[in-house]
């Protein structure tokens, strides 16, 4: 019988599709793949064992062999680790890399590593789970005193601007729907949309919401409550959510506007109310204020969530830099301490 749309072999390959889509687009991220590339020169020994989780492709793998590595485990969970094989064997790196499906919380290794890599930093940095994978790593696959790429992650956020993808989020509001649907406007209000922003979105300053030493940080849900500065009027539209990271000693790698594709939390997902406990639309806002944003909350483990909820005692973030105001963007050759 011919596959016809529907048909759970016409859903697999369609499936491939959109995965195969994802990680071409990673590995056309030329900043991005010389940073990686850069560190693991810089952090692998010849002879080194080496884990590394998410894997995708593989191309993180292939450059630990020819930085030296004796042997890599390869662990992915999704299907593009089927192709990841094919490609060792056609760039000759299948006899030192032996992949493992399934998630890194899953699998065993018959020895410690000597370098962790991950690339699980998502758009916005926490939103792949990284920490829940490394922190398990630490415990379990990682020899004392091992090598981790990357070590130290932050995520920045920004009161943005976005008529054009905003509407992802409105349009489940239009008056042409046939029928009601709030429940799919709640949804897509508090999803993180991924999209591609210049500092013209941007209505001020970004703020430090999160700082994590990826060598010693546990398994916990990491909070942030704060205040983000308005310098010019416009629709607060969402919270952007962008990166930058520590992988090795002078190697860094960011995704700031408009260095690459980020996140966007919508600004109902805030929950800001008025007096009736009806959402509000987006806030237009004058030059000059101050929005707080409520304890943004990344659930790391491998549910994956981000959400906004009470502000808690943790209190406002510390930046690292002591003043968040005086961090402009960054390039992937240096770093704020």
């Amino acid at each position: 019988m011919p596959t016809l749309p529907g048909s759970p072999v016409w859903q697999r390959d369609a499936s491939h599709s959109t995965v195969l889509d994802y990680h071409l687009s990673m590995l056309h991220d030329v900043a991005r793949m010389d940073s990686f590339r850069r560190a693991i020169n810089a952090t692998v020994q010849p002879g080194d064992v080496v884990v590394d989780i998410g894997c995708g492709t593989g191309v993180l793998s292939f450059m630990a062999c020819e930085a030296g590595a004796g042997k890599v485990y390869a662990i992915e969970g999704g299907p593009v680790i089927d192709v990841a094989r094919e490609l060792a064997v056609a760039n000759g790196f299948a006899d030192r890399i032996e992949f493992l499906s399934g998630w890194s919380i899953d699998v065993g290794l018959p020895e410690q590593a000597d370098v962790l890599i991950s690339e699980t930093i998502g758009n916005a940095g926490l939103d792949e789970g990284i920490v829940a994978w490394t922190c398990d790593a630490r415990k379990r696959l990682l020899r004392p005193g091992a090598a981790l790429l990357p070590q130290r992650l932050r995520v920045w956020v920004a009161a943005a601007e976005s008529f054009d993808d905003y509407v992802l989020v409105s349009d489940w509001q239009s008056p042409l729907l046939p029928y009601d649907y709030t429940a799919a406007h709640r949804r897509a209000a508090r999803t993180l949309w991924f999209v591609d922003l210049t500092p013209n979105h941007l209505l001020g300053q970004p703020e430090l919401a999160a700082d994590v030493d990826l060598t010693t940080a546990p398994n916990e849900t990491i909070a942030s409550a704060g205040e983000v500065q308005v310098d010019r009027d416009g629709t607060l539209h969402g919270l952007a959510c962008w990166f930058d990271s520590l992988l090795c000693t002078g190697v860094t790698v960011d995704n700031h506007p408009p260095r690459g594709r980020i996140e966007l939390v919508p600004r109902v997902v805030a929950r800001r109310r008025t007096d009736r406990g009806r959402r509000r639309r987006p806030t237009r806002m004058g030059a000059v204020g101050v929005r707080r944003w409520r304890n943004l909350e990344v659930d790391d483990r491998p549910r994956r969530r981000v959400t906004f909820r009470r502000p808690s005692a943790t209190g406002r973030a510390a930046p690292a830099c002591g003043d968040p105001r005086g961090c402009r963007r960054r390039s992937t050759s240096s770093w704020c301490p």
